[in-house]
């Protein structure tokens, strides 16, 4: 449990920096690259990670093995395949090239489980540790997240680019907003003395929060909230962090 508070408190935190600078990048470059300029992070970004992570291990190992290189570079192929298929297919009117895609994403996939299994019989290191799927619940919760983050992970997504077309605001402005936002989901997730008042009903508050959270952010949207929209928005945004930060 703490280390996965730590971890999602690390998502909040990367979440404020990430929409706090990408808004002063799209809005205050004297170049004209809109949200292209984001790009320019990536590259010192992923150096930075990699130089961090290089010297960083899981403890004691007990396989053999090393890293899962295999394991890695199959499992990176289905989901950059997967990923292709659903973000280009319906944009380039699903082409036979986006079917083949899909067929070789499918291939790596079970070439990854087949892998897996394989490691697991000759005692190699694994992505994939055996039994972790059927430890605790661990599958189930899995599919929750699989779930949940599908509407909410695109649905912040699309609220970015309204917030900006149809509500006016500049790239700063979201950015603001998100910040405040992922602050919320900081204090949702990191705080133990919330965690320990709330208990196991956490999750339901987490729940309750979020829901109350898009409630008002709907009816600011559709503007049945005239005159105090953007304070809604703000209020909005912090029953939506506090609520994502509890789920996690």
């Amino acid at each position: 449990p703490r280390m996965f508070g730590l971890y999602a408190a690390t998502l909040g935190c990367a979440g404020i920096a990430a929409q706090l600078v990408g808004g002063l990048l799209v809005g205050l470059l004297p170049l004209d690259l809109g949200w292209r300029a984001c790009f320019f992070l990536s590259v010192p970004l992923c150096l930075v990670s990699g130089l961090l992570t290089a010297p960083a291990h899981a403890g004691p190992r007990a396989d053999r093995g090393g890293v899962d290189l295999v394991g890695a570079l199959l499992l990176g192929l289905a989901l950059a395949g997967l990923g292709s298929v659903l973000t280009l297919g319906r944009e380039q009117a699903w082409p036979p090239w986006i079917g083949a895609v899909g067929l070789v994403a499918a291939a790596c996939l079970l070439g990854f489980i087949f892998w897996q299994r394989l490691g697991a019989r000759r005692g190699l290191t694994r992505l994939v540790p055996a039994g972790m799927l059927s430890t605790n619940g661990f599958g189930h919760a899995l599919l929750m997240i699989l779930v949940f983050f599908s509407g909410v992970a695109s649905m912040y997504f699309v609220l970015a680019l309204e917030l900006r077309r149809a509500v006016g605001f500049s790239p700063i402005q979201v950015g603001a907003l998100f910040g405040w936002l992922g602050l919320w989901f900081v204090i949702g997730s990191s705080s133990r003395r919330l965690r320990r008042r709330l208990g196991p009903g956490a999750v339901h508050a987490g729940v309750a929060s979020l829901l109350l959270g898009h409630a008002l952010m709907t009816a600011a949207a559709l503007g049945w909230m005239p005159g105090v929209r953007v304070p809604v928005f703000v209020l909005s945004s912090l029953l939506q962090g506090l609520g994502v930060g509890l789920l996690m």
